[in-house]
């Protein structure tokens, strides 16, 4: 959904939406550990299943500065797959999750390792 208020900057009109559209399951990266500042939500449900979504083509200043994530499963087994690089390249590590689950990851470096802090580029979902 997407709304605005109309301002001329005397005079506020009444709010405007446009209809409520879902856009599936999601991950959400944070720029620091425990899930604060920053974050960046991909829809990666509504891109389809083992699509490559580059961190840098939704928000350029995000990429390599991701500390914490939330992932939400679909209604099958969903696996997401984060690579240093972009375009789904280089060096790769991947988290499963079962049916309709969540990947709460709080802090990438202590679950994923040190060298995932502020290191991802690229992600892909497969279910």
């Amino acid at each position: 959904m997407f709304c605005v208020t109309p301002n001329n900057g005397t005079t506020t009109g009444s709010q405007v939406c446009t209809g409520w559209t879902s856009v599936g399951h999601t991950v959400t990266f944070y720029k620091d550990s425990g899930y604060s500042s920053t974050h960046l939500t991909l829809a990666y449900e509504k891109a389809g299943s083992g699509t490559c979504l580059n961190v840098y083509d939704y928000l350029s200043s995000f990429n390599d500065d991701a500390s914490s994530y939330k992932f939400y499963a679909t209604s099958s087994s969903t696996t997401l797959t984060l690579y240093k690089d972009g375009n789904c390249s280089g060096t790769t590590t991947s988290r499963t999750v079962s049916a309709s689950g969540n990947d709460l990851v709080s802090s990438m470096s202590g679950t994923l390792g040190s060298t995932w802090q502020d290191s991802l580029s690229s992600i892909k979902v497969k279910w």
